[in-house]
């Protein structure tokens, strides 16, 4: 197993599983016939997911083959209780994150969930070890179909090295970045960090007209990514002050994604991908002098070499003793308040086993002692935003949600665009 894999395995903590949470909503009914079906003809043709995953004893790990996948074990069917409603659903997504995987088989499963808002809902799970998130979702989209009757994929973008020369060159960038890492002080302590525990609570808004944001980012001179990351920001703000705390002047960071992979390599598995560390200007009320300020930081990281770095540190780490590593998680982890994604997805409507995907959501692990996750997702004109957290630390995830959908308000207001109904 490749270091960085190895050390998402061995980064599992029973408060802070390491795994990749899909979310597949249907308006119909999908039975998991259908859904089983799909996954023995075209998941099992990714030998990684027949394999289950070996930790070595003093560092790295390996995979090993298994003699038969038990579908009956890796695809289940379930029903929602009564009312069957959107709280129902958010509750079993939130008991799902919170369950592991179990480590004597392949580490994924699908979940087929009945009742579910007059529909069905498809909870996919799968370890980190096994891929990134980026990999992960051309994995679950290559399940589905698009209009031409071909697998959907995630649009992707990765940086390009250059020659040695240049390569040199950002190595020894990369040396220096990784003493300003190791050097950057801990995250300041709120009511969203602390030692998280075992239950996980997830929300997630209603579709969002893409469009709407689109207007915002026009209106503001400003990327997609730069609006929906001001609205977390300003989230957060409200969260804080809800709880007593004066945020003024106060950043918090935010580890993002940045993909990696060669388009060359979009057919693999494994992880390819690094982090920036984005301060959020929590403490500036003003939604359009927030989104100034988190522009200017967010433009200043996309030329640095921070995701270059931490993908090489997570190389070294998964070579590294098991104590070794738990000591550099918590270092870095200790840096951050949430982790956050946004991925574009497809454009238009999939269906999957024959049933239109009516939307779709992912969330990634945290790590160390951050508790908050923030997902963006767009798919088919739509953004949805999903929120997971720590019970202890934010027992009510739903209300970032809202804070999130009025904060969206207070920036369409400032930029002078009408919101318009989905």
């Amino acid at each position: 197993m490749p270091g960085v894999d190895a050390a998402w395995l061995r980064m599992d903590d029973p408060a802070n599983l390491m795994m990749v949470t899909g979310l597949f909503f249907f308006a119909r009914p999908v039975p998991p016939r259908g859904i089983r079906d799909l996954v023995a003809a075209r998941l099992l043709r990714y030998r990684r997911f027949g394999e289950r995953a070996v930790p070595g004893r003093l560092g790295g790990a390996r995979w090993e083959r298994v003699e038969a996948v038990d579908l009956d074990r890796h695809v289940l069917g379930e029903r929602l209780p009564e009312p069957g409603d959107k709280a129902a659903l958010e509750r079993r997504v939130s008991e799902l994150m919170s369950e592991p995987l179990d480590p004597l088989h392949p580490l994924w499963q699908f979940h087929v969930v009945q009742n579910c808002v007059g529909g069905t809902a498809v909870v996919v799970r799968i370890h980190h070890c096994v891929a990134d998130g980026i990999a992960l979702m051309q994995v679950a989209l290559s399940l589905t179909e698009s209009g031409d009757g071909q697998g959907a994929l995630v649009p992707h973008a990765a940086p390009a090295l250059g020659g040695p020369l240049r390569r040199i060159g950002i190595g020894l960038l990369c040396v220096g970045t990784l003493l300003r890492m190791t050097l950057r002080p801990a995250d300041p302590r709120t009511p969203q960090t602390g030692p998280p525990g075992i239950a996980k609570g997830v929300a997630w808004t209603p579709a969002i007209p893409f469009e709407d944001v689109r207007a915002v980012k026009d209106a503001l001179d400003a990327t997609v990514n730069d609006v929906l990351l001001t609205a977390v920001a300003g989230a957060l703000r409200r969260h804080l002050v809800e709880r007593g705390v004066r945020p003024a002047a106060l950043d918090l960071r935010a580890a993002v994604p940045v993909n990696l992979r060669p388009e060359r390599h979009m057919d693999k598995l494994g992880n390819c991908f690094g982090l920036i560390f984005v301060a959020l200007p929590v403490g500036i009320a003003d939604p359009l002098e927030r989104l100034r300020v988190l522009k200017a930081r967010l433009d200043a990281l996309k030329r640095s070499t921070e995701p270059l770095t931490s993908l090489a540190v997570l190389r070294v780490m998964g070579h590294l003793p098991r104590v070794v590593q738990g000591l550099l998680v918590r270092l870095f982890g200790s840096k951050i308040t949430a982790v956050m994604t946004n991925v574009p997805g497809p454009r238009t409507h999939l269906t999957m086993a024959g049933e239109r995907v009516d939307g779709i959501l992912f969330w990634v692990p945290q790590s160390g002692r951050a508790g908050l996750g923030v997902s963006l997702f767009s798919y088919a004109g739509t953004v949805r935003v999903g929120v997971a957290a720590d019970r202890g630390l934010v027992p009510d995830p739903g209300g970032l949600v809202r804070a999130f959908e009025a904060e969206l308000d207070a920036l369409r207001a400032a930029a002078g665009v009408p919101s318009r109904e989905s």
